[in-house]
């Protein structure tokens, strides 16, 4: 989608200089993201986009998103071997991350803040930070 909208990766979205306005809140670097140009690029990618999901969801003989599975999907992991999606990720059922999370998930849950996308840092990280 960001590529569509005209990013051109210079790697700098953190920094309030993107030098095509894409990421920026700088109403002068901003002014260079034509958006009614981009809305259509960006509509036309998403399209793109759901007609190549529902062809790969065809030929694999389904009806919708809601029969794919994770067993369904593969990943090279290597040169020459590939594994399921179900092989190589935990898979909670519904309403587990509520009640307990699996053990491997716990730093990362734990970790987790709902009131923002920065993650809390934890013990070990600014034990990490401080060694640099």
């Amino acid at each position: 989608m960001m590529m569509a909208v005209g990013c051109i990766q210079a790697q700098r979205c953190n920094t309030n200089t993107c030098p095509v306005g894409v990421t920026t809140q700088d109403p002068r670097r901003a002014r260079a993201l034509n958006v009614p140009d981009k809305t259509i690029r960006v509509q036309r990618f998403q399209q793109g986009t759901v007609a190549q999901a529902q062809q790969l969801m065809g030929s694999m003989g389904l009806h919708g998103p809601a029969e794919v599975q994770p067993w369904m999907l593969m990943r090279r992991v290597d040169e020459v071997a590939t594994s399921s999606y179900a092989d190589l990720y935990e898979w909670p059922e519904p309403g587990e991350l509520l009640d307990a999370p699996p053990e491997s998930w716990a730093a990362d849950w734990l970790r987790a803040d709902p009131d923002s996308f920065k993650a809390r840092r934890s013990r070990e990280d600014a034990r990490h930070a401080d060694r640099r």
